[in-house]
């Protein structure tokens, strides 16, 4: 996977499983986001970093179309051990998500676009692609791309030129990794029923 994701060089990308988190990125796709490194979990960084609402534009239709993915991880078997500890410790510590959950909303969103807001390139829209490889949903791939001749593409370049990373007294890594180090050193909740 990792010469997969680092294979795609001009354009962002990184791979997660079934609870969503990254276990694989390229540069690219980490100077778009720091989210997208290694380690991090995608839903607790959409609900638990009021910092994403500066970056993605549309961060509540994101979160919806995310939770509907992690809806759609819960149905297919077999279930991840991760997930019902996830989901309580989301719902506790998230109006919005918990909410979201109690939909029951089921959307396998394999496309779609992101409105975004980089402080270091502006705003513009990248359009996403979620792969999955044959007989299996996972790790999944997602690719960000844009149409030639926007201002999606002309920032990606510009982003691949700078090769930076968010300044770590910005970076929302900090935060997202030491609740993920303590949720993981707390007991598994029940399995969560909704």
């Amino acid at each position: 996977m990792a010469a997969l994701v680092g294979s795609l060089a001009g354009t962002p990308a990184f791979a997660h499983d079934r609870v969503l988190e990254v276990i694989e990125s390229n540069p690219l796709a980490r100077a778009l986001s720091p989210v997208f490194s290694p380690g991090v979990n995608l839903m607790r960084a959409v609900f638990l970093d009021s910092r994403l609402g500066e970056l993605y534009l549309n961060l509540d239709e994101m979160r919806m179309r995310l939770v509907a993915y992690l809806r759609l991880q819960a149905a297919a078997p077999p279930q991840d051990p991760r997930l019902a500890p996830l989901v309580a410790e989301l719902s506790d510590a998230s109006p919005d998500f918990a909410a979201l959950w109690a939909r029951h909303d089921v959307t396998p969103a394999s496309s779609g676009v992101n409105r975004i807001h980089h402080r270091l390139v502006g705003d513009f829209e990248l359009r996403f692609e979620r792969l999955c490889f044959a007989g299996s949903d996972d790790p999944v791939l997602v690719i960000y791309h844009a149409a030639p001749g926007t201002p999606g593409e002309t920032a990606l370049r510009e982003l691949a030129r700078l090769g930076a990373p968010l300044p770590s007294a910005q970076n929302p890594l900090d935060d997202i990794q030491s609740r993920q180090t303590s949720a993981t050193s707390r007991q598994p909740a029940s399995m969560v029923s909704e």
